[in-house]
């Protein structure tokens, strides 16, 4: 039974990591803070370097899969 309960969490934890749909979403919450002024443009850069980066990887990974 605990066997199961963590390989569960850990498949979980990893379709929520590789899930495009969410990064996605935080790219665009990230354009409406620095559209309302939220947040200054050199934050959402590097925030949107890293969120482009981590989408790349999924993708990757993804297609390493396939």
């Amino acid at each position: 039974m605990v066997q199961w309960i963590a390989k569960t969490l850990a498949e979980e934890a990893e379709r929520e990591e590789l899930d495009e749909d969410r990064v996605r979403g935080a790219l665009l919450e990230l354009q409406e803070q620095y559209e309302t002024g939220d947040i200054e443009e050199a934050e959402y850069d590097r925030e949107e370097r890293s969120l482009l980066e981590r989408l790349n990887t999924i993708r990757e990974i993804k297609a390493g899969r396939g």
